[in-house]
């Protein structure tokens, strides 16, 4: 192996970050081109994109509130990771570097809002909202859980937490964060499916009897309407709450929908819409951020 001079790397890098950019933009042009009356439904959001002009500030296009949140980080030497205090709990992060656990913690509390103390006018990919939390005595299960914020948010109130992460690289990051609450948490390292192709089903990983209050909080880049498909009988034949992401692909809202639905379940949606510059998002361009369901 070979690295690459420095010169061309740094080439690549700059080449990528115009193309990036220029596609970006391309995105804002065509949604701003949306005709009425559909563009009434975006007004808020179409307002905001013709006036500001950062192509990283796209997929949530709401204004600022307020400050942003204070974060106390630091790095244990021990584990080898960066972690930031959130609610007084550790909460590592897959880097070493303090800085960057900082900002990536703060993104994920400010402008994406997971956990509902977002700092912009509307938080489309929140996990939760009033009367659609998790709640004493729930077995939460956090499927794609990268870092696992919306599960340590709530691991005090849960009678047990399963965290199904198939991704190597947050392993040690989630074995470091949990590690206080071993004894109500399991850590699922399995592709969630059909039970096929090395993927488990959620009725072989939980074992809690049909009368346990499940809330399921699922974000596993595009892979949600599969997986739903393949646990209708888990859904059908449990006590749960559902929030599910639905902008990976555009047409996600209406289909996922459309499989509850027919199950049984009542359905909204998170407050807004983002601009995903991914999965070819195509006409009207908005996506509903997170699906919220629920079937008692």
């Amino acid at each position: 192996f070979s690295p690459l001079p420095y010169g061309l790397w740094l080439l690549i890098r700059l080449l990528n970050a115009d193309f990036d950019t220029e596609r970006r933009d391309h995105l804002r042009n065509l949604a701003c081109t949306i005709p009425p009356p559909l563009s009434d439904t975006y007004a808020d959001e179409l307002k905001w994109l013709r006036t500001h002009t950062d192509p990283g500030l796209l997929t949530f296009p709401y204004e600022k509130t307020g400050a942003p949140t204070p974060v106390t980080s630091g790095f244990d030497k021990n584990i080898g990771l960066a972690y930031v205090l959130h609610n007084g709990k550790r909460l590592f992060l897959d880097t070493k570097d303090v800085n960057s656990a900082a900002h990536n913690y703060q993104h994920i509390i400010d402008d994406e809002g997971l956990t509902g103390c977002g700092k912009r006018t509307k938080s489309p990919h929140c996990y939760t909202k009033k009367g659609f939390e998790v709640e004493n005595g729930d077995v939460i299960l956090d499927v794609g859980c990268a870092e696992a914020l919306i599960a340590l948010d709530n691991i005090e109130k849960v009678q047990k937490a399963y965290l199904f992460e198939c991704d190597k690289r947050w392993i040690k990051t989630l074995q470091a964060t949990f590690s206080p609450y071993m004894d109500k948490t399991i850590l699922v390292q399995k592709l969630i499916g059909d039970g096929t192709r090395g993927s488990i089903t959620l009725s072989s990983a939980i074992h809690e009897g049909k009368d346990t209050p499940f809330f399921i909080k699922m974000d596993i880049e595009g892979f949600e309407r599969f997986v739903i498909q393949a646990s209708l009988d888990f859904l059908r034949n449990h006590k749960v709450k559902l929030s599910c992401c639905v902008y990976h692909r555009q047409d996600d809202d209406v289909v996922i929908g459309k499989m509850l639905k027919d199950i049984g379940y009542r359905t909204e949606f998170s407050d807004g819409f983002m601009l995903p510059d991914i999965n070819g998002t195509k006409f009207p361009y908005f996506r509903h951020g997170v699906l919220y369901a629920r079937n008692f």
